[in-house]
């Protein structure tokens, strides 16, 4: 190995090279969140120390996870977590890793659902609007959307039913919930699109 492996910096360029070596379509990013995620630091904290020393148990493990990427398993899995609609929600490959564009679903849900609240008075006892969200995997587009309105206090006008053929994937959606606050919004059912069994 070379005399600055031992350093983060050196680390960054080995497992870039690595990943850049195995056809990964973002060698950089990869090894900067999953050196990040061994250190338990942030990406700008490695490229502003590039100097700092790892430890040897540090490094091993780094080189690990290099390899699973190498190997093909995304970054998302190995990290167990991904980012989504700015929260982290927990993803194992019983869910499908939520992706950045799907954001925008999310955002026209909370435009939608704030113009029909805006849109006419709710007496009090009306029920609340109800959201359905079929194969829900992590949970991350319902979740989103239940944290969106709590942050403009309106989440109790919302109430939420998550559904999945997977009973995996809904406990991933029940813990995601559980961990951003918003489980007693949720209904949970297990089935297909077609037969929903609560």
């Amino acid at each position: 190995r070379a005399p600055m492996a031992s350093t983060v910096g050196g680390l960054l360029g080995e497992g870039t090279e690595r990943l850049r070596a195995s056809a990964s379509e973002s060698p950089r990013l990869d090894a900067e969140l999953l050196l990040g995620h061994v250190l338990g630091v942030e990406r700008t904290s490695l490229i502003a120390y590039p100097e700092a020393l790892m430890g040897d148990g540090q490094v091993g493990v780094y080189r690990a996870l290099v390899e699973r990427r190498v190997a093909g398993e995304p970054v998302a899995y190995i990290r167990g977590f991904k980012e989504f609609h700015g929260i982290a929600f927990a993803v194992d490959p019983r869910v499908l890793i939520p992706r950045p564009d799907t954001e925008i679903l999310v955002d026209l849900a909370l435009d939608t659902i704030r113009a029909r609240l805006a849109a006419a008075p709710r007496p009090p006892g009306s029920p609340p609007l109800r959201l359905w969200d079929v194969a829900t995997g992590s949970g991350a587009i319902p979740i989103a959307i239940a944290v969106g309105l709590r942050r403009i206090r309106a989440a109790e006008h919302l109430a939420l039913i998550i559904s999945d053929i997977s009973p995996g994937a809904l406990s991933v959606a029940v813990e995601n919930a559980v961990a951003h606050g918003v489980a007693d919004r949720l209904e949970v059912a297990t089935g297909d699109l077609f037969h929903v069994e609560p």
